[in-house]
């Protein structure tokens, strides 16, 4: 009977315990080998009683190993819950390219028509940006048409759950109309969603300065798998 619970192979199990009704199952069939109806040379029985054994501890580490890996899955499920709920600005670094906007913007001079009806009159839409880089230090920058080292403008930002903000330091054209504290969301296929912004229009931004209610709209982005401007990372 030592010779078989010896000769084991060896498992990496939480405590010997675990395997303790292993053990029990060996011992009731080693008992049963020895009975008077058993020959010394029944060597099914001394095999029925290995193979009971190790069948009884595979399925313990089995189900040990399915345990580990389903905490495994929850650890992980808990770091992404909680990176959804406040995500750091590390997950938001990259060089960014929009693929479309929606704004609320109506200009506030007003067209007539032949019943003398007022009615607002939308612009056209503003300028597509073409880079527009985070850094996980959380400097920013933002440029509509990008062109060896140049850059619009750049700053810094600050997050909070998702709340972002930024702050413009300097830049070659800085718009005089922006919104710059919105929110933010990271979403599938490498794109992020800013809403409650506006970037600014480098081609009307004096005329945006007439109108009188608040510009804010949402943008998505996608990361461009490439490098932004090369001066882009370098403006504080």
């Amino acid at each position: 009977m030592m010779l078989l619970l010896v000769s084991a192979p060896l498992l990496a199990s939480p405590t010997s315990a675990t395997f303790e009704p292993c053990k029990q199952v060996a011992s009731k069939y080693l008992a049963d080998c020895l009975k008077p109806m058993h020959t010394a040379n029944d060597e099914s029985c001394w095999s029925n009683a290995r193979s009971a054994y190790e069948a009884c501890i595979s399925s313990i580490v089995n189900k040990h190993s399915a345990s580990e890996q389903r905490n495994r899955r929850e650890a992980e499920e808990r770091r992404r819950l909680k990176s959804e709920l406040n995500p750091d600005r590390s997950s938001l670094a990259g060089c960014y390219i929009e693929l479309r906007h929606d704004l609320n913007l109506m200009l506030e001079d007003l067209s007539d028509d032949a019943n003398g009806t007022l009615f607002p009159r939308p612009i056209d839409p503003v300028l597509p940006i073409k880079e527009f880089e985070l850094h996980a230090d959380g400097r920013f920058s933002v440029t509509w048409h990008p062109f060896e080292s140049y850059v619009d403008y750049w700053g810094t930002y600050n997050t909070n759950g998702h709340d972002i903000a930024f702050k413009v330091t300097k830049g070659n054209f800085v718009p005089a109309r922006r919104d710059l504290e919105g929110a933010f969301e990271v979403l599938p296929e490498r794109q992020l969603q800013l809403t409650g912004v506006f970037l600014g229009d480098p081609q009307r931004d004096q005329e945006l300065m007439t109108h009188a209610n608040p510009i804010y709209g949402t943008y998505t982005f996608k990361r461009s798998g490439r490098v932004c401007s090369k001066a882009a990372g370098n403006h504080r």
